[in-house]
């Protein structure tokens, strides 16, 4: 794991990896609810929700951002 944030409401963890992965996990059963397509040339090192946690930015170590 490279890199995790968890929404604002807290129903909802953002993870990606070394294998290029961006997943979204459920905090209240560990459930795997969805892997999103990654879009950056390597992993994803940061992860931030936007504050009303409907949108979900990526940061990569070559600077940049996917929203």
């Amino acid at each position: 794991v490279s890199a995790v944030c968890i929404s604002p409401c807290e129903r909802y963890v953002a993870t990606s990896s070394w294998d290029w992965t961006i997943r979204l996990w459920s905090t209240r059963d560990g459930e795997h609810l969805w892997t999103f397509e990654n879009d950056h040339t390597g992993w994803a090192t940061h992860l931030l929700f936007s504050l009303d946690g409907r949108f979900l930015a990526s940061g990569d170590h070559e600077g940049r951002v996917r929203i």
